[in-house]
């Protein structure tokens, strides 16, 4: 998903999503994929740049069901901008995983700034 947004390959971002999603930065919402993706074509757009870097991956797989988690680093360049071109977040995704015909789908997906 980083990967995919920061090469703005918005057709493979929503594929890897589930048909419904809950996306969390701090209030949980129940998105759709398409949903998804043009909220973060509309703030990516905004953006000169972006580099999304996961480390500490962690995934447990139970059945049809997976929970990954992940140290991220995400960077995200903008000239001109107020107080400054770089906006750098750090913290930890939690990513919920479905198996489905089609293969692995993100089903809830949560960033915890700072963690």
């Amino acid at each position: 998903v980083a990967r995919g947004a920061d090469l703005r390959q918005w057709a493979l971002v929503r594929a890897l999503f589930a048909d419904a999603v809950e996306l969390d930065y701090g209030t949980p919402e129940r998105l759709t994929p398409d949903a998804i993706v043009e909220r973060w074509r509309a703030l990516f757009a905004q953006m000169d740049a972006t580099e999304h870097a996961l480390r500490d991956v962690r995934v447990t797989v139970d059945g049809d069901r997976a929970h990954a988690t992940s140290a991220f680093r995400a960077e995200h360049r903008m000239r001109a901008a107020t107080g400054g071109d770089a906006w750098v977040l750090e913290g930890r995704y939690e990513h919920e995983l479905a198996r489905t015909a089609a293969g692995w789908r993100i089903t809830r997906l949560r960033m915890i700034p700072g963690a």
